[in-house]
């Protein structure tokens, strides 16, 4: 009975190791998502001088369709100009963004439909750049943090069985 509950809490610990990774893959996933519809707005507005009600209803980011998207949808239908900071409020972003990063996307969706289309392509421009450092630094370190967790996970299991012997 003891060896089955020892195999339990080491695999256990190995599992925990890898659904520690995958949550920071899923992470960077949705950073890469954040980029994508900052990018898509900017073309959206740019090309086609897209109204924002419009174009926060026709937003399909892969990336956010389950978490980020449908409360902004759901913003929009009761106050199409505070939609975008509303929704980010409301967005469980633990961990996602610096403090700078945040502010910088929270403060795009102050005064968006607000301002001209040039100043709003100004403001998405700023925004793209800023997650574009937020990708690019994500993307350093990814691989390491995946390597890490799952290493964490397996040591931690195969410590465990060691001790227990």
């Amino acid at each position: 009975m003891k060896g089955v509950g020892m195999a339990l809490v080491t695999t256990a610990l190995i599992l925990a190791g890898f659904f520690a990774a995958e949550l920071r893959r899923r992470q960077s996933k949705i950073r890469h998502g954040f980029l994508s519809l900052l990018e898509e707005m900017y073309f959206q507005i740019e090309h086609f001088s897209t109204e924002q009600e419009r174009l926060f209803a026709q937003l399909s980011i892969k990336e956010l369709e389950r978490n980020f998207l449908p409360l902004l949808r759901e913003e929009l239908a009761k106050d199409p100009v505070l939609a975008w900071k509303r929704a980010l409020d409301r967005f469980d972003k633990k961990g996602l963004f610096s403090p700078r990063e945040e502010e910088g996307l929270l403060s795009l969706g102050e005064h968006f439909g607000l301002l001209s289309k040039k100043r709003q392509l100004e403001e998405l421009d700023v925004a793209i750049d800023l997650m574009k450092g937020c990708v690019a630094k994500d993307e350093k370190s990814l691989q390491t943090d995946l390597r890490l967790y799952r290493m964490l996970g397996f040591t931690a299991g195969l410590g465990f069985l060691i001790l227990e012997m």
